[in-house]
């Protein structure tokens, strides 16, 4: 099966049909971003891996509806967003951890310490916004619907995110306008260090 070019309601509705590999090829093509989400939000291993198998198993158990739905990626995507608020609500006074970066990356500099440190600064709605616009690379339309706002709201958190991030850099003796900051931070995000 050719994964690529097999759409995601095709491949619930194989899964529906007996198709184990259905599943296996559904969750590969989201296993990474969820990560990356539930990383970067909650700065937890724990709750990155937590989020993967909770939402899959939501997944699972409405795959008969998602089967019927238009977009089934929006709706993964909720489903993550409605767990993490859940686990930060939960864990709010659990110490977060370090995140170990894996080996095969390299190590990270001070900027990127620095604007790591920012993300986790952030109140939680602009840090979703973040991460999943300027990490994920969700569109506007769909990360509005994905939080139930109105594209111009979340147009205002991405903003404002960013501009709280690009003031977290610079008072942390990082002094560039703000067109270098911002080609350092799309640099960083692009080299894959926060991925």
């Amino acid at each position: 099966m050719n994964a690529c070019h097999t759409s995601d309601k095709s491949l619930l509705t194989d899964f529906l049909n007996g198709s184990d590999e259905s599943l296996d090829l559904l969750v590969s093509r989201y296993e990474n971003e969820l990560f990356t989400l539930g990383l970067h939000i909650s700065n937890s291993l724990a709750c990155a891996e937590e989020l993967l198998n909770n939402v899959f198993l939501k997944v699972l158990v409405q795959s008969d509806t998602l089967s019927r739905l238009p977009s089934i990626r929006l709706h993964v995507f909720q489903f993550a967003l409605e767990f993490l608020d859940e686990y930060t609500e939960r864990d709010a006074s659990a110490v977060s951890v370090v995140i170990d970066m894996p080996a095969e990356k390299a190590e990270p500099n001070e900027f990127t310490t620095v604007l790591q440190s920012a993300i986790q600064a952030l109140p939680i709605e602009y840090r979703k916004a973040f991460v999943m616009s300027d990490i994920l690379g969700v569109t506007v339309l769909d990360a509005s619907e994905i939080t139930s706002v109105t594209q111009q709201e979340y147009r205002r958190r991405l903003h404002r995110a960013r501009l709280m991030i690009r003031r977290t850099i610079q008072r942390s003796g990082f002094d560039h306008s703000s067109r270098e900051m911002n080609a350092q931070v799309a640099a960083t995000l692009a080299s894959g260090l926060l991925a």
